[in-house]
């Protein structure tokens, strides 16, 4: 049920290519992965139709003042490059998820311990420094 006056919709002619940006592909060099990224477009390559209507209580509504408007991806090759990781920042990422993790894991539950405690001995004083009345 369509309750605005516009509707976006959104469709996808192909599952293999990105939709947008880059996308990637394993191979042993860089010509082996032009190749194969050429052939994956070309084998992608299709006409797609789309055929749009309106129906209210299964009747179809006139296209009278109705504006369909689209936009079109195309897929080509820019360029080829091969992937590399920035150790110094890879290393800043792997030491900043173990902090995160010892404090989770660790850190967390010791203050709940450790706040436990606190509040029995708490308790205990409490208890000594008012004792029970007597019968």
């Amino acid at each position: 049920m369509i309750d605005s006056q516009e509707v976006v919709m959104r469709g996808r002619s192909s599952l293999y290519l990105p939709i947008e940006g880059v996308g990637y592909e394993r191979a042993v060099n860089e010509s082996q992965a032009e190749l194969e990224i050429l052939e994956l477009i070309s084998q992608e390559k299709v006409t797609t139709t789309w055929i749009v209507g309106i129906y209210v209580d299964g009747e179809l509504v006139s296209p009278e003042g109705i504006l369909v408007s689209f936009s079109l991806t195309e897929h080509e090759l820019v360029s080829v490059s091969e992937f590399k990781i920035d150790p110094v920042q890879e290393t800043l990422y792997g030491i900043a998820t173990l902090v995160g993790c010892f404090f989770l894991l660790i850190a967390v539950p010791m203050m709940v311990y450790f706040a436990g405690i606190a509040k029995a001995r708490l308790d205990e004083e409490n208890r000594l420094d008012d004792p029970a009345p007597s019968e």
